[in-house]
């Protein structure tokens, strides 16, 4: 049976889509299939909204924040993102979205103002300062434009009022930091440095 809720520390994720536009370097799903002991590989790639939500158990609390964020990128599974986001807002949760900000590239539209409309905050991978350093770690199907994509997405999010951070991971040094701080305050949204955790240690 595929796992699409399962929790982290006592706290619920939401795992709607193995299918991703990045092969990172550092992905965990290069040598795990579980998180927690919970198997987050997916049968149904792209599964329906409705199929999520009746995955829930009956006496789930809502009243918490829900990331989304599994072994794929969730904006791959757009309409279920958007569906399974509004029922938890009904509910009287709060959805936070962690992405790679390819959204726009992955849908052949803008999204930004959708997305905002059920997300509470966002998370974006930065990683890196330039989209050449990005494609090296990422190996972005879309080659270069992944970057400036996300770029964009996360200044879109910004100005619709979105919570909106971009994150790093602390070993790519002071100096990649810097600039990457300069862009986030270019793009009027937080950054956030993150400490490295060794794949063995997940």
């Amino acid at each position: 049976m595929d796992t699409y809720l399962y929790f982290v520390d006592n706290k619920p994720y939401l795992n709607i889509t193995n299918k991703c536009s990045n092969d990172c370097d550092f992905c965990i799903r290069h040598d795990r299939q579980s998180m927690d002991g919970q198997r987050l590989w997916l049968t149904d790639q792209m599964p329906s909204a409705q199929k999520i939500i009746d995955s829930f158990p009956a006496d789930l609390d809502y009243k918490q924040e829900f990331t989304f964020c599994g072994f794929g990128e969730p904006t791959e599974n757009l309409p279920a993102f958007l569906e399974v986001g509004k029922f938890i807002k009904s509910k009287g949760g709060k959805v936070r979205l962690n992405t790679n900000g390819q959204s726009d590239l992955i849908n052949g539209r803008s999204t930004a103002k959708e997305i905002c409309e059920v997300a509470d905050s966002i998370s974006i991978s930065l990683n890196d300062c330039t989209a050449e350093e990005y494609d090296r770690l990422c190996h972005c199907k879309f080659g270069l434009k992944g970057f400036d994509a996300l770029l964009k997405f996360a200044e879109e999010c910004g100005k619709c009022g979105c919570s909106v951070a971009m994150s790093v991971v602390d070993v790519i040094g002071e100096e990649k930091i810097q600039k990457c701080r300069e862009i986030c305050e270019k793009l009027g949204v937080k950054l956030r440095v993150r400490t490295y955790i060794p794949l063995s240690q997940y």
